[in-house]
């Protein structure tokens, strides 16, 4: 495990693009309020990284202008630029798939948060675009779709927004015309025409129009490319570069990140109640850190009352005092976690049932077979084998890294499962799994994805009723889309 902290993500990320030809020699860099909303990072750690790149020899910056590459040549820099984006060719359809499929339900979902004032504002920016340029109007329209979702006040609607628009970042090259610009010109709605509905609230037609803006796109983009390549033959592209998308950047801590592990073999049953773990020394030379470190960790589980600590003696496991100390949860690094719990949870809810209703038409007969077999285990593996059946059925690699980079998140929360009266919520929880496996053997795929849903929803519902009475009252803001079993709030 290595330390890591917002500015080196966010330097890191840039230097990478650079190196690789994404921001090629002469072009300009995302201004530092751009990369704030991007990395959603402070605007002191954005100047911080611009400073570095330059002090490195990457970039050169001038006071109110946007900084310039300088790393490479210029030549070099094109002939890199598109041996890059030929190696992205593949995935980049996965990529516009994965916002038609997710960032749709999602914007709807955070525009129903928004005041009218606040949508109206958004159409009043929608229709300054007639008057721009191509590329002025595509990052405005970025801006306005940023804003709807920073409505939810969930940093990770942003920023998995942001890194499937940075995937599907576009460069320009020489006696090409860019595809969002042909998309600007040839395109039969504009991009008021396709938030206008989320204006009027009508989301049954906001959903058709947004779909069909990303698959549109995508069809310019996908043109575009297959002339690259026609085009750029003799140059031999890379490996191809998959999406990668970084949900906990900034929020690691090495004590914390081993808490969850030794949390979650806990709940697989590698270590049971009574067990010792091992020794300090032992888990120090497994997870590659200081013994400081290591005392950090089980000071945390002991507080979160998984395990004891005698003098003399390694750390038993003891679940009878999970949750014993309410007061606990409201300690810093106890709301840190639970805020990214329950901000994974939220997304989840809003996600699920359209990747669950995806994967239900892809089945096979194994898979229907596991789902079935599954039903004779306890609990919590009961659900476990369900989502990630679900994760394993869906037809991209994409969407099952933005599921699994979520469903990891979820681990920042497992050990809220050990509170009081959590046995018996979860054994009525796979219940759920049940009536989701006899929708799915009649056809109703629909039914299928909002009982399996109906899950994470009652657990957000319920945590949020937790993390208020431990001391974090300001979770009640959380909204949770609607439920036919728990309502909506």
């Amino acid at each position: 495990m290595e330390k890591s902290s917002m500015f080196q993500y966010l330097y890191n990320g840039i230097l990478s693009q650079i190196r690789a030809g994404r921001y090629i020699y002469g072009s300009s860099l995302p201004s530092a309020a751009e990369l704030c909303r991007i990395y959603n990072v402070g605007i002191r750690t954005a100047r911080d990284v611009l400073k570095a790149l330059r002090d490195d020899g990457y970039i050169r910056t001038e006071e109110r202008r946007r900084a310039t590459v300088i790393h490479g040549t210029e030549d070099a820099g094109n002939e890199a630029n598109l041996r890059e984006t030929l190696a992205r060719r593949n995935c980049m359809s996965e990529v516009y798939d994965a916002m038609e499929l997710l960032m749709t339900p999602l914007l709807i979902f955070c525009a129903q948060q928004c005041g009218d004032d606040e949508l109206l504002a958004v159409d009043a920016g929608a229709k300054k675009m007639a008057r721009l340029s191509w590329i002025e109007r595509w990052r405005l329209s970025s801006q306005l779709l940023h804003t709807i979702l920073k409505k939810a006040d969930n940093p990770l609607f942003n920023d998995l927004y942001s890194s499937l628009e940075l995937y599907a970042k576009i460069p320009f090259f020489e006696g090409y015309r860019h595809p969002f610009e042909i998309a600007a010109d040839e395109a039969e709605h504009n991009f008021r025409w396709r938030i206008e509905p989320l204006v009027r609230r009508n989301y049954h037609e906001a959903d058709r129009r947004l779909r069909s803006m990303y698959s549109s796109v995508r069809s310019y983009v996908e043109g575009y490319l297959q002339l690259l390549a026609e085009d750029g033959r003799a140059i031999c592209p890379p490996e191809q570069e998959k999406f990668h998308w970084d949900a906990a950047k900034g929020k690691v801590y090495l004590y914390a990140e081993i808490v969850r592990d030794i949390t979650h073999e806990i709940s697989l049953g590698r270590w049971r109640d009574g067990c010792f773990l091992p020794a300090s020394k032992e888990l120090a030379a497994h997870y590659g850190v200081s013994l400081y470190v290591v005392r950090q960790a089980l000071k945390m589980l002991e507080g979160r009352g998984f395990i004891v600590i005698r003098n003399g003696r390694r750390a038993q496991v003891s679940l009878a005092s999970v949750g014993a100390d309410i007061r606990r949860f409201s300690e810093p690094e106890q709301k840190r976690d639970i805020w990214v719990y329950l901000h994974a949870l939220q997304l989840m809810t809003v996600l699920f049932p359209h990747a669950a209703r995806l994967a239900a038409d892809r089945f096979t007969e194994e898979q229907r077979l596991y789902l079935r077999e599954s039903l004779d285990k306890n609990g919590v593996a009961v659900i476990r084998s369900f989502v990630e059946c679900v994760f394993e059925a869906l037809p991209s690699e994409t969407l099952r890294t933005i599921f699994k980079e979520i469903n990891g998140l979820l681990l920042w929360g497992e050990h809220l499962m050990y509170q009081p009266g959590a046995s018996d919520r979860i054994a009525a929880l796979a219940r759920l799994c049940r009536q989701a496996m006899s929708a799915l053997d009649r056809g109703d795929n629909v039914s299928f994805a909002g009982l399996l849903n109906e899950i994470f929803i009652h657990v957000l519902l319920r945590m949020k009723k937790f993390a208020a009475s431990a001391g974090m009252p300001e979770v009640r803001k959380i909204k949770v889309p609607a439920s036919r079993a728990a309502g909506s709030e």
